[in-house]
């Protein structure tokens, strides 16, 4: 399901547009497609290509579609990127986190506190050569 998701989201992505936009359905579907992927997908149990179409489709629907966002996005985005040690995967995650701040979602000091211990762990804070 995750990768029929992806082909369609995110290497359609002129064609969908128009749909989500103009269907209330096709844009309901959408965010749905988006909660159950934080909420009912463990990610870091996918295999490696898998849990990469499953960070993409996130983007996807909350980014590039502008579907409406379920409650606890940045938790469930933290639980899917918790534990991540692909760097292509950590890279497509590290570009989902700028995007979650440009949006406002960052609402409060725990919202801003699992963002930062998710990622902190892949920036040591000392370094002796």
């Amino acid at each position: 399901v995750i990768r029929a998701c992806e082909a369609l989201l995110v290497t359609s992505q002129g064609r969908v547009q128009p749909l989500l936009l103009a269907h209330a359905e096709c844009a309901d579907a959408a965010g749905r497609l988006l909660a159950a992927a934080l909420k009912d997908v463990h990610v870091q149990s996918l295999a490696l290509g898998d849990r990469a179409r499953t960070y993409r489709v996130i983007e996807a629907c909350a980014f590039e579609y502008g579907v409406p966002l379920p409650e606890r996005f940045v938790e469930g985005f933290c639980n899917a990127m918790d534990g991540e040690r692909d760097p292509r995967n950590l890279r497509l995650c590290f570009n989902i986190i700028p995007r979650i701040a440009e949006r406002g979602l960052i609402t409060s000091p725990e919202v801003a506190e699992a963002i930062f211990s998710v990622t902190s762990c892949y920036f040591p804070i000392t370094f002796q050569p």
